[in-house]
């Protein structure tokens, strides 16, 4: 199975960390530039980010960070669907990995099915743990159908799912970890590994897009007033669309099992 790696030019400590790791377990891997959303000059921003799009789905413009990492992950789904790759399981540079990586990452293709527009989140997330749905990985692992969860740090998809992502997702108007939204429009079939294999390093690393978001802040009464209104507007949207979306599926292009 391809592995990529999304790493900023300029974080190179992640970058020897996650080789390191990488490399100890005798896995091969493909290091993608990230995209640092900061430095985006003015055409990139009007060519990739739909801002229009991104207040009505997350009720305010997304900060550069968010832009950044959505179009990182974009950019792989990109990769995939150019070199018809069947799956790929795709990693972020601040990540622990397991020691039996290569094990697993083995029973895991014994069990995908590259046909159907999959994601399996490896980080913690919660599943529906029921006897006709639960699918045994091994000994350890079960894969269990989405029930919530977030964080882009680590997961496996199949090409149908990365066409179907990119066709949703691009040009960026979400965040790249718009997992409940991909579920709720069936985008894409998603599952989650019970119990989660792969972490974050929050201690030596941290969140910049976390920092960004904070930074951005609704500084004062009227930026919330806004804010509040958009959110409003969205929720009453969300729940007419979410329904259309789910059962007629206009943009994904793929069966998605029932």
């Amino acid at each position: 199975m391809h592995i990529f790696v999304i790493n900023l030019e300029k974080d190179q400590a992640r970058r020897e960390s996650i080789a390191k790791q990488l490399q100890d377990l005798k896995l091969e891997f493909e290091i993608i530039k990230g995209i640092y959303g900061a430095t985006m000059s003015v055409e990139e921003r009007q060519r990739d980010y739909a801002d229009g799009k991104a207040k009505w789905r997350c009720s305010r413009s997304l900060v550069p960070a968010e832009i950044g990492c959505a179009l990182s992950h974009i950019n792989v789904y990109k990769i995939m669907a150019e070199r018809q790759l069947k799956s790929a399981l795709i990693l972020e540079d601040d990540v622990v990995l397991p020691t039996n990586l290569k094990e697993l990452l083995k029973d895991c293709s014994n069990v995908l099915d590259t046909q159907q527009a999959q994601v399996w989140l490896l980080s913690t997330a919660s599943g529906y743990s029921r006897p006709k749905t639960t699918i045994r990985i091994n000994k350890e692992h079960l894969l269990l159908p989405y029930q919530s969860g977030y964080f882009t740090s680590s997961y496996l998809l199949t090409l149908p799912a990365a066409q179907a992502l990119l066709k949703d997702l691009y040009p960026v108007r979400d965040v790249a970890d718009c997992w409940q939204r991909m579920h709720r429009y069936r985008v894409v079939d998603l599952f989650v590994f019970d119990p989660p294999v792969i972490e974050q390093d929050q201690v030596l690393f941290g969140s910049s897009t976390t920092s960004d978001i904070q930074s951005l802040a609704f500084l004062n009464y009227t930026s919330k007033i806004i804010y509040k209104a958009r959110r409003a507007r969205s929720i009453l949207w969300e729940a007419g669309y979410s329904r259309y979306r789910k059962w007629l599926r206009p943009y994904s292009g793929t069966k998605l099992n029932p």
